[in-house]
């Protein structure tokens, strides 16, 4: 697993967030080539997902980090805070 890869999963524990800090906090710009590139593979891995799954455009989107997300830290020795 890349090393971007596992940034990006860490960066959405323990609580969701927008893509726009997601990208902030990645150093990356907000560009649809960024979210093609890092955010929609993990989309379709099923280790991230939107918290407002069924609307395909909503300002106050937010992505967090699945079960399958947190497993797979877990499995890369990463430490990951759990929801209570």
């Amino acid at each position: 697993v890349h090393r971007k890869v596992v940034e990006f999963l860490t960066m959405l524990r323990p609580t969701p967030m927008s893509r726009k800090k997601l990208m902030e906090q990645m150093d990356l710009t907000n560009q649809t080539n960024n979210r093609i590139r890092y955010l929609d593979p993990l989309l379709k891995l099923g280790w991230v997902e939107k918290v407002f799954p069924g609307e395909k455009i909503n300002p106050h989107q937010l992505y967090q980090l699945t079960g399958s997300g947190r497993r797979l830290l877990h499995l890369l020795n990463v430490t990951v805070n759990h929801p209570s």
